[in-house]
Formats: C-alpha cells, sequence, structure tokens
C-alpha cells in the first residue's frame, strides 16, 4: 500500500465554486421522477444539513470525496463534494454524482433483486434443493463445532436449499474466530478483493470444505452470496453479468453498473491511524472483467444508477411487490440470529441477503428499514415509513461494523422528520 498524508484543498466558500474552477460543483442536482431528465438548481433546504454534514467530513481530511443521492416522495437529489484522490494521489480531479464506485457488500442487495426475479419466473422456488444446479455441494459434511478440526464431522441433517443462501443459513461464511475452516476459506473466498478463480474452481474448493453449521442453523456472512450467484447463473444458464443486463440494468437503461469498470475510479483508502493509504491491490481488481462474477462484493455502480435500482425494487417495477414484500421481511428465528448479531448488533434481522431493522438501533433507525453497509464505504437503504431512499458512496474502507455512515443517515433522517 501507498500512504498519503494531508487533507483535500478546500475553497473557504466552497458552495460558490465550479466543477471548472477544480473543485465540486456545489449545486445539487435535481431529478424529475417521471422524465428522468436532471436539472441543476439552488440546493434543496431539506437535504441542505445532509449535504453540510458531507461538506464538513470531507473538509476533515476524512476522506477525499463522497457522492450521496436521496429519493423522498417524489423529490430525487444528488450531491457530490470533493475529490477522488489526497492532494498527494495520482487524481485530484473532483467526484461527481456520476463517478463510479466500488461498491463491495452493496452487490448483495442486487442478489436479492435477481433472486426474486427467477422466483417470479418460476425458475427457482425457495425450498428447491441447490444439489438440483449444483451437485458439487450435495451431501455435505458438518463440523461437530465450528471450531473442530476439518475432519471432525458428521452428516448434514439435510440437502441446503435456495432459503438457506439467501437467507445467509447456508452454514459457510466468515467466521469472527481463528478456526480450522476460517483458515482453509478465508484466503480465497471471503473479501474485500472478489475470488480471484473461475467460479467452477471457486466451488470445487468450497465443496472440499465442511459447513461450520447444519443447514439452516445460524446465520454466517459473505459466502452464501457468492454461492447464490453461480446458482442464478446455472439456474438461468446465462453468466450473471447477462443476467444483470436482462434483468435490471438493460430494462432500467443503466450503463455504469457492472462487474469492472473502465472509467477512472477514486482511489480506495484504508485509515492508518492518522494517515490514508492506497489500497492497490483492491483497486486494481475492478478495472477489467473479473474471472468470478461475485454477488457477495463484486459490481460497480454510481449513486444514480444504485438509487434508481434501489427504488425500482422498493416501487415494485422490477420485481412483484409481493416478493419485495417477502424479500424486506425478516427471516430468521432466535438461533439463526445469532451470527447476525455478532456482526450488525440488536434491532436487526435479515431478508433475502438484506438487513432489516426490527427495532431502532440507531437515532434515524425504523422497522421495516432494509438495505446494507459496504466494506469499501458505500451505504444504501429503503425506508418506507418515510418514504426514503438514500444511497452514500465514499472511498474509504470500513474500520468494522461499529462504521453506521451516521453522519448521513442521521442529519437525513432529521431533515425528512422536520418536514
Amino acid at each position: 500500500m501507498t500512504t498519503i498524508r494531508g487533507r483535500p484543498n478546500l475553497p473557504g466558500n466552497r458552495r460558490e465554486r465550479r466543477a471548472s474552477d477544480g473543485e465540486t460543483s456545489m449545486v445539487d442536482v435535481r431529478v424529475d421522477p417521471r422524465s428522468g431528465a436532471r436539472h441543476g438548481g439552488p440546493m434543496s433546504p431539506t437535504f441542505d444539513p445532509v449535504w453540510r454534514s458531507l461538506d464538513e467530513r470531507v473538509a476533515s481530511g476524512w476522506a477525499p470525496g463522497i457522492v450521496a443521492g436521496v429519493r423522498h416522495h417524489d423529490e430525487t437529489r444528488f450531491y457530490a463534494v470533493g475529490t477522488a484522490d489526497l492532494p498527494d494521489g495520482p487524481d485530484v480531479e473532483p467526484v461527481s454524482v456520476d463517478t463510479p464506485h466500488r461498491i463491495a457488500s452493496l452487490s448483495k442487495l442486487v442478489g436479492m433483486a435477481l433472486t426474486a426475479q427467477l422466483i417470479g419466473d418460476g425458475l427457482l422456488d425457495l425450498d428447491d434443493e441447490i444439489a438440483e444446479w449444483m451437485p458439487e455441494l450435495a451431501s455435505r459434511r458438518v463440523l461437530r463445532a465450528p471450531d473442530a478440526a476439518l475432519d471432525d464431522t458428521v452428516p448434514a441433517d439435510r440437502e441446503l436449499t435456495v432459503r438457506d443462501l439467501v437467507t445467509f443459513t447456508s452454514g459457510l461464511g466468515m467466521q469472527f474466530d481463528a478456526t480450522p475452516l476460517s483458515a482453509e476459506l478465508h484466503p480465497f473466498a471471503i473479501g474485500p478483493v472478489p475470488p480471484q478463480l473461475s467460479a467452477d474452481d471457486y466451488l470445487e474448493r468450497i465443496a472440499a470444505l465442511p459447513l461450520a453449521h447444519q443447514p439452516g442453523a445460524q446465520w454466517t456472512y459473505h459466502t452464501s452470496a457468492d454461492l447464490l450467484g453461480i446458482l442464478l447463473s446455472r439456474a438461468a444458464e446465462k453468466s450473471l453479468h447477462e443476467l444483470l443486463l436482462g434483468e435490471i440494468t438493460g430494462p432500467l437503461g443503466l450503463s455504469h453498473t457492472g462487474f469492472f469498470s473502465e472509467q477512472r475510479m477514486p482511489s480506495q483508502y484504508v485509515a492508518r491511524g492518522e494517515n490514508l493509504e492506497i489500497a492497490d491491490a483492491y483497486n486494481d481488481a475492478f478495472s477489467q472483467p473479473p474471472r468470478f462474477e461475485s454477488l457477495a462484493g463484486g459490481l460497480v455502480s454510481t449513486v444514480p444508477e444504485f438509487l434508481r435500482i434501489l427504488t425500482a425494487i422498493a416501487d415494485g417495477e422490477i420485481v412483484p411487490p409481493e416478493l419485495v414484500a417477502a424479500a424486506t421481511a425478516p427471516q430468521l428465528d432466535a438461533a439463526q440470529q445469532l451470527g447476525l448479531q455478532q456482526l450488525a448488533g440488536p434491532g436487526v434481522g435479515w431478508g433475502w441477503c438484506t438487513s432489516v431493522e426490527t427495532g431502532t438501533p440507531h437515532p434515524w433507525s425504523a422497522p421495516g428499514r432494509w438495505g446494507w453497509n459496504g466494506g469499501s464505504g458505500t451505504s444504501a437503504y429503503v425506508d418506507p415509513s418515510r418514504d426514503l431512499v438514500g444511497v452514500v458512496f465514499t472511498q474509504r474502507f470500513m474500520a468494522g461494523p461499529q462504521e453506521t455512515f451516521g453522519y448521513f443517515w442521521e442529519p437525513l433522517a432529521a431533515s425528512v422528520d422536520r418536514g
């Protein structure tokens, strides 16, 4: 990694600067919800506290740039502040609302939509055994305990199902403790860079490992989304990028959402004390078609396009409303919930590849609010109780699940609640 020190050079009165002056435009972008036309104009008073919070975050040196988008009722707004790199970095051009970002685990929300579409088309059912499409994963073995030796196993109680994958209860995923299984699984299957091998080779390596838990017994993070991606591809008899194009990006007219981007993306940073270091390996992983198309963390998108995807899901435009309701309803019982609580804390349940708030873990929370955060510094949620959808992209890796993106969500909820 390359260490970069310093903060972005910010003008004293940033709202009067234009992009042509070498800084991000401080005029936000309004979108007509019917035509999709964009209009520059004075910043909406409703969202001014939100944009001011983003300004302050960038001015503090926390990240070089931030891009955000909001839809509340029939008003849609986008905002960008800062640059693609710190001053000593390779690209100090301003970020714009259309700057593509690596969205990491927000990719999982796309997995939810694709699964619902295939279920709606009759290609899948939640209780289908995945061995029908993935025979490599038939007749699994399960560790006697999650930290047991890899050969200390018992037969699985039943076959894995589609439901196990979408609810992340397949028995395979991120281990929070060092175990024999985590030592084998994490190097090739747990991000942030998507698996660096073909889907068939990935599945062969997964098949050689036992499950940490019985099918359906407990939530475990991440790996189920990549297994789901392979399942969807095989069930649809298409590559994932073909499925994404046919079911989501094509119908919605999106051209900047996919598994790589040829456009220059902001440099990704990781915090090391007071400094930010460029994450070179992660930056390089999304510049060309990948060997493995990952729904766990492999997508690139822009804030306007990802907001469009979420609103299309929430509005029942690309997924039947009854399936949206099923996918965004809590699916886990108390025993299954234990693994999720380790990562997300109390008041949070899980639907199909998405968290669902069951309480109010944060001041801006609301029961039924669904979405997720991405480790690359991205966050996106739909809040039906407020008729609110929000997306925020940064290029600073999350330090851990304790990061809540409150600098965006708290002023946004407060602004909306004030009316």
